[in-house]
């Protein structure tokens, strides 16, 4: 059994109650969580096609736990939250953010962790909703909409009766992809309304989403009247799955944000 599925195994086994589906605005969101419903909610987002499961290692990791909510989200079409259900809108799926934050009882505004799609996810919460997070960080993710390329191949996908032989899983991350480079036109004008502190963090052999897209975030940041860019890094000889391969990486980025969030 591979490191991921004995983090996931390990999870449901000391947190049985700890994966909840609720309803907000009539939409069914699940979430995994761990930590302490007190302290600061860090909310970590998953890309496409993915799982809550893809956070697991996160919501076992101790020193995590000792000092934050935890809370690992199935993106709106994904595992529990309406499974199959496409939502082609990045302001959509920025709902979870605001689901599953009615239950951490801090009152403080929370850190957002987003891997590939999960990047333009939490960059649209901060950009509609900026006071419900106070840090960013992006890992690997698709925001620059001059670097989003439709493949031949996700056509047929959308063709009767292909698209109803597909798993769900596979449907929804081809819709929601071919739907991405509009949704991250939108988001262009919108950096400046960024106002949380940001990580940025990009393997530099990532043959899934190209690196410029960490130089985007940076350039538009760059862009706008706050200094909130406070660290990025290219990691070299390290691909898209990093928050699998790096790990230690991503937690110490979070300690890194609650730092300058109260120092």
């Amino acid at each position: 059994m591979g490191s991921l599925e004995n983090d996931i195994k390990l999870f449901k086994k000391l947190n049985p109650e700890n994966l909840k589906i609720i309803q907000y605005n009539d939409r069914s969101v699940h979430f995994a969580w761990s930590g302490d419903v007190t302290k600061r909610p860090v909310i970590f987002v998953h890309g496409s096609p993915g799982s809550w499961e893809g956070w697991a290692k996160y919501l076992n990791n101790e020193k995590l736990k000792k000092d934050f909510h935890l809370m690992a989200v199935d993106r709106f079409g994904f595992g529990k939250s309406e499974k199959g259900q496409t939502e082609l809108t990045l302001k959509g799926q920025a709902e979870v953010i605001k689901a599953v934050l009615q239950s951490n009882v801090s009152g403080k505004p929370a850190i957002l962790v987003g891997h590939s799609y999960g990047g333009p996810v939490i960059a649209s919460s901060a950009m509609l909703d900026p006071e419900l997070s106070s840090g960013l960080i992006f890992i690997a993710s698709s925001v620059d909409p001059r670097l989003e390329k439709t493949k031949w191949i996700q056509y047929p996908a959308t063709w009767w009766p292909i698209r109803i032989l597909l798993p769900s899983f596979v449907r929804v991350c081809n819709e929601e992809i071919m739907s991405l480079k509009k949704e991250l036109k939108l988001q262009t004008s919108k950096w400046s309304n960024v106002k949380a502190k940001v990580i940025v963090i990009q393997g530099e052999d990532d043959t899934l989403v190209p690196p410029g897209n960490a130089d985007y975030i940076k350039q538009k940041l760059s862009e706008t009247k706050i200094n909130n860019l406070i660290k990025f890094t290219k990691v070299p000889q390290v691909g898209h799955f990093i928050i699998w391969q790096k790990p230690e990486m991503i937690i110490d980025a979070i300690f890194e944000l609650e730092t300058q969030l109260n120092p």
